[in-house]
């Protein structure tokens, strides 16, 4: 599109070409950054599903315990 329109009309490809390549990336980056703010807010919900009970455990697990104990004798 861009080489039949520098055909038809004229002027430098080069900038042409730059400006392309320079939309290109952006929107590659932009793309990218979505993908990563979407794969993270993944990543924090099965974190929250593997860490959260071994995080009770060893928190919690003492107490517990204890309770458990105390209410047993």
């Amino acid at each position: 599109m861009i080489l039949n329109q520098l055909i038809h009309q004229g002027g430098g490809a080069l900038k042409s070409l730059l400006t392309l390549k320079q939309l290109i990336d952006d929107r590659r980056l932009t793309r990218l950054q979505e993908y990563i703010s979407k794969l993270s807010a993944k990543m924090s919900v099965v974190m929250m599903v593997f860490l959260f009970p071994a995080l009770l455990i060893v928190l919690a697990g003492p107490g517990f315990m204890a309770i458990s104990r105390a209410l047993g004798s």
